[in-house]
């Protein structure tokens, strides 16, 4: 009978991969830095075909420093604005456009957001009505349209019709 003991599998039954203990790292190579051109040890060997940097550098190209801080990307730009609530000056995260109401964090939060002025609703609405009105009243007209060039086309061609 076959051994299917995990010990008996090529690479201990862990699919070739062995487990990696503290003391065994991957083998560093000597390499100088492409920006500061200091020495520093890199966890591959190099190529020559793309630059390479010391932990520092690395970090200010996009990389996560070795030192295990965090990357920054800066504060974000703020623009002021008055809150269509309270009317007080706020700053905010984006630019506004002036089609939205824009709130400072206090209303946002408390709930104040929603329109004191419903008259601009009404005006919309109206606005709106209108505009379907004259969709209705173009359909319609295709509809008439669509009945009177059946009847000419019956007086015209008397054979085309079935009655």
């Amino acid at each position: 009978m076959k051994n299917f003991k995990r010990e008996s599998r090529p690479g201990g039954g862990r699919g070739g991969f062995e487990r990696r203990s503290s003391s065994n790292r991957p083998e560093m190579h000597e390499a100088i830095c492409s920006d500061c051109g200091k020495k520093c040890e890199v966890p591959f060997r190099p190529t020559g075909d793309k630059p390479i940097y010391c932990s520092q550098c690395f970090g200010s190209h996009g990389g996560s420093p070795s030192s295990g801080e965090r990357r920054s990307f800066g504060t974000k730009k703020m623009f002021e604005a008055t809150c269509d609530s309270c009317g007080k000056r706020c700053e905010l995260p984006f630019k506004p456009t002036g089609d939205k109401p824009v709130y400072c964090s206090h209303c946002f939060e408390k709930g104040d957001n929603a329109p004191k002025n419903t008259e601009q609703y009404k005006e919309q609405f109206e606005a709106l009505n209108v505009k379907l009105d004259k969709i209705l009243r173009i359909l319609d007209s295709t509809k008439e349209n669509q009945k009177e060039e059946k009847t000419l086309t019956d007086k015209l061609f008397p054979i085309n019709n079935k009655n």
